[in-house]
């Protein structure tokens, strides 16, 4: 099975996006990217679409349940963003479908284990779900929620909301 990872390439004014199997385990390809200018990522990988910002690779491009990492190359630096996923399609009965483009939330990577960001993710969204089911609140209230508490774990991580704006 793939770890399925997007790819935005920062070029003159916007960023080339790119799909690729391989390299959301464990930011695998953080070591292998580098910042600056070049032809495109050095993975076998798909051209699947140009974002004018990191915002609208968040709010547009990001299949939050299905990507399992994301990298930005720009001119300085590699950012390395774990997708989160807001949906409950797969956590709630009463809950039978969820989007998963434009529905999370990209948490940048910290100095500490990616594996307990995500098990403390699945672990907050679980207990959410159950509120839902268990009708103590309303999805659109247990999605409020779940984004709040996101943003006070995330500390010194950068954020990046995946909201439609407008």
């Amino acid at each position: 099975m793939g770890h399925r990872t997007l790819l935005a390439d920062e070029r003159d004014d916007d960023y080339e996006l790119y799909e690729t199997q391989w390299g959301g385990d464990g930011f695998a390809l953080a070591g292998t990217l580098r910042s600056g200018p070049g032809p495109g990522p050095p993975v076998p990988s798909r051209q699947c679409g140009v974002a004018a910002s990191v915002r609208e690779v968040a709010t547009d491009h990001v299949d939050y349940l299905h990507h399992e990492a994301v990298y930005v190359v720009d001119a300085d630096e590699v950012r390395c963003y774990r997708p989160l996923w807001f949906g409950l399609a797969d956590d709630c009965e009463r809950v039978e479908t969820s989007r998963t483009v434009g529905n999370g939330v990209l948490m940048g990577r910290g100095t500490d284990e990616d594996g307990y960001v995500r098990g403390w993710f699945r672990g907050v969204k679980s207990t959410v779900a159950d509120g839902v089911d268990r009708g103590v609140c309303t999805v659109p209230t247990a999605v409020a929620y779940l984004r709040s508490r996101v943003g006070a774990f995330a500390g010194p991580r950068s954020v990046v909301d995946g909201r439609p704006t407008g």
